[in-house]
């Protein structure tokens, strides 16, 4: 009896291991459980919201300037340069955060967007070469900014990601 039992039990660790090593492992937390995790050390998430509020309101004010009263292209100012630039690094600050957390991929994938596309916003609105070109831009960088709030905020409503939308580097 002895004997069997001992069979039985190594047969049944070997038949759980077995099951556990084809399961899928779910590493990744919820997007609200990873939100709610930036912020406690260093408060990136209200900076990060606060920033793209910010230049979302730039943004909008610049591109009803551009398509109202403005007969000059509008300088984009040193200001406004380190905005976007601050703006660009909180994302992926943020991002990596989520990484190191074990969070959801796509959530670190689109905050990594977010930054490349501030900064090609930037370099556009630099070498824009009519109000109408800037006006179009200024108005994609305001729906960019304005993008942040959407993803930062949890909706229930909404199914769960499933899929992966970009490779970490």
């Amino acid at each position: 009896m002895n004997k069997t039992f001992f069979i039985g039990i190594i047969i049944l660790i070997i038949v759980f291991s077995i099951f556990s090593l084809t399961q899928k492992k779910g590493t990744e937390k919820p997007i609200e459980e990873t939100i709610k995790s930036l912020a406690p050390d260093i408060n990136e998430y209200s900076e990060f919201r606060e920033v793209a509020q910010q230049l979302q309101s730039i943004s909008q004010s610049n591109a009803e300037h551009a398509a109202g009263t403005a007969t000059d292209l509008l300088v984009i100012n040193k200001n406004i340069k380190q905005d976007f630039d601050r703006f660009s690094k909180l994302a992926v600050s943020t991002a990596t955060k989520i990484d190191n957390n074990n969070g959801p991929q796509d959530l670190a994938c689109i905050f990594r967007g977010m930054s490349a596309d501030a900064i090609d916003k930037l370099l556009a609105l630099e070498s824009a070469t009519s109000l109408k070109e800037q006006k179009a831009l200024w108005i994609e960088a305001a729906e960019l900014f304005g993008d942040v709030e959407l993803v930062l905020t949890p909706r229930p409503d909404l199914p769960q990601w499933s899929g992966e939308t970009c490779d970490i580097e």
